[in-house]
């Protein structure tokens, strides 16, 4: 037996390391650290481990400092790719937990929990964006929340294309809110001045800029795409294979797809969904409205005409009656056991429920800054703010987690390509997604709510409590989303993805996306993910937006496609990039 002192004592034996276990490091010195595994003996004899306190330890023993390597935010730009990294910030947007697939084919793990994070320590205004994923530090990982200080060490630096971020190793510690005291690195020059910083910070303030959970995936996908080198290395995969794909999916898996073919049709709808409106003005052959319900969330206006094509509105109301053709079938899952929520027209008429009212209200918000100044701070009085948007109003809503998919409210606007009337009932695979979920939508934070969401963003509970109530939702600056009816280039499938455009700095997506300009077309807002502030300070209308969709007409298109299974017969099929023809590239670089 071979004894040992590394800050502790302990009794054990030294095992040859295992030279793929660990694969980043920020020094030579941890190089040769880790190079060893220590195994201690659970019996014959049994180990014993004896915790020395940092001041009883020996000059004479020689033991080195824990090497820290802190880095502000400005200097992760210019860092190198893959080099490790600590960092301390301010957290202002948390996501759900998701998971992906091990890409070990060997090992018992088969999937990988990780979540977004977003910090800031004042060094620039963008803040550090964190691929976290869980580790043996499950207390710590399933409790960040926003207005938390988070200190990461051993972060690994990622450079795709224009993006950074940064992405947990095997080495990487989390230590959040109640876990700095008496840590090591509160003496570091980096962290001493961000503590400095946040006594400047008023709370009230940095509290409005937090966020929880709703869609997030980064680093964004390329500008061009190319079919053998997209961003995850994926074939195209054919819209009628997708039921494949959506079969497979696993509770909070997420995946990405691309798909090829067609815009064969786009609508828009307003969110929060409101209470259904017939449209009976849309009928074959006739100018369509874009209607704006000036006494729910948006401002009053005028009506905007634009004319569409020809089209079967079968799903008008609902009591419309509702034909399939024959060879149209419904798209479910035959072998499994879980009943997935592919709603097929029908379906969707059936299961179409009224929207929620929305309401306002005060809140009360407190936080405790923790050990890293010993020191409370409360939270001034904030009263929830609705702000203006572009498109529509920002309001406070409480709602309901669904057990099902709900079908989408009727749309606002819409355009439909003019082969499409007459494609749509040959189509035998049309997957449909059903409206917005609310699980999809980044809403503000409240600490009052706090136990609430973390209940909803991390996958189980860390420890049983009774039913939890409904909190008060706050979308975070979305008031409307697209529909996209992508058709297969044989035209024998079809696939409705969703397109949430990010509209204001507020939302957590913006710092993900291109700030180039465009004409605010559908397809530019499509490709970059976001609207273009015009020159009166405004952004475009749904109206406007939609009047440039027939440049859709006959366009070959590639659409990469978020999917995630966020409950029973709830999967989320979001369109975070769409190319166009000229954006298409051929394996040997041609466009």
């Amino acid at each position: 037996m071979l004894q040992f002192q590394l800050g502790l004592f302990c009794t054990g034996s030294i095992l040859d390391h295992f030279p793929k276990k660990w694969n980043y490091f920020s020094s030579l010195f941890m190089v040769v650290l880790w190079v060893i595994e220590i195994s201690l003996n659970p019996r014959s004899p049994a180990s014993v481990v004896t915790v020395i306190p940092p001041k009883s330890v020996q000059p004479q023993w020689s033991l080195p400092d824990v090497p820290y390597n802190f880095a502000t935010r400005s200097e992760v730009d210019s860092m190198n790719n893959n080099q490790a990294c600590d960092i301390i910030g301010l957290v202002t947007y948390v996501g759900r937990v998701e998971r992906i697939r091990s890409k070990e084919k060997t090992g018992p793990e088969k999937f990988w929990a990780y979540r977004w994070v977003h910090a800031v320590d004042g060094t620039t205004d963008s803040p550090f964006i964190l691929e976290i994923f869980s580790s043996s530090q499950p207390e710590i990982f399933n409790n960040i929340c926003p207005m938390t200080y988070l200190v990461c060490t051993q972060m690994r630096v990622c450079q795709t294309g224009c993006s950074v971020y940064l992405t947990s190793s095997t080495e990487t510690q989390l230590f959040i809110t109640g876990c700095h005291k008496k840590q090591p690195y509160v003496n570091e020059p980096k962290v001493k001045a961000f503590i400095q910083w946040t006594k400047t910070l008023k709370d009230s303030v940095m509290l409005r800029r937090t966020a929880v959970g709703g869609h997030y995936c980064y680093p964004p996908a390329p500008p061009t795409f190319t079919p053998t080198t997209n961003s995850n290395n994926e074939p195209i995969t054919a819209v009628a294979d997708l039921k494949g794909e959506l079969e497979s999916l696993q509770y909070r898996e997420h995946r990405r797809v691309a798909v090829q073919g067609y815009v064969a049709a786009v609508q828009y709808h307003t969110w929060p969904p409101r209470p259904e409106t017939p449209l009976s003005e849309l009928q074959e052959g006739v100018s369509v409205r874009v209607v704006r319900d000036t006494g729910a969330a948006n401002p009053p206006s005028t009506v905007e005409e634009m004319t569409l094509t020809q089209r079967e509105m079968d799903s008008t109301s609902p009591d419309s009656d509702i034909t399939v053709s024959p060879k149209r079938r419904r798209v479910q899952t035959g072998s499994r056991g879980v009943h997935r929520q592919y709603f097929t027209r029908s379906k969707m008429q059936s299961n179409r429920q009224a929207g929620l009212t929305s309401h306002e209200e005060e809140e009360e918000e407190r936080w405790d800054e923790g050990e890293l100044e010993s020191e409370e701070s409360e939270v001034e009085d904030e009263h929830t703010s609705v702000r203006q948007s572009p498109v529509g109003k920002e309001i406070v809503q409480t709602l309901q987690v669904p057990d099902v998919q709900q079908a989408a409210s009727p749309p606002t606007a819409l355009w439909e390509s003019r082969v499409w009337p007459s494609v749509k009932q040959q189509v035998t695979d049309h997957f449909c997604c059903g409206r917005l979920d609310q699980e999809s939508v980044p809403e503000k934070f409240h600490f009052d709510d706090r136990e609430v969401l973390l209940h909803h963003l991390n996958l189980s509970p860390a420890r049983w409590t009774p039913d939890l109530t409904s909190h008060t939702h706050t979308p975070v600056a979305c008031t409307g989303y697209f529909t996209l009816t992508i058709l297969g280039l044989k035209q024998m499938a079809a696939v409705d993805v969703l397109f949430v455009p990010v509209v204001s700095p507020d939302d957590p997506r913006a710092a993900g996306v291109p700030h180039t300009q465009h004409d605010n077309s559908l397809l530019s807002c499509i490709s970059t993910g976001r609207l273009c502030v015009q020159p009166d300070g405004s952004c475009p209308t749904p109206g406007s937006l939609m009047s440039s969709a027939p440049q859709l007409e006959s366009e070959r298109v590639v659409c990469i496609v978020d999917l995630c299974l966020l409950g029973e017969r709830r999967v989320e099929m979001i369109c975070s990039k769409l190319y166009g023809t000229t954006d298409i590239c051929q394996p040997d670089g041609t466009q």
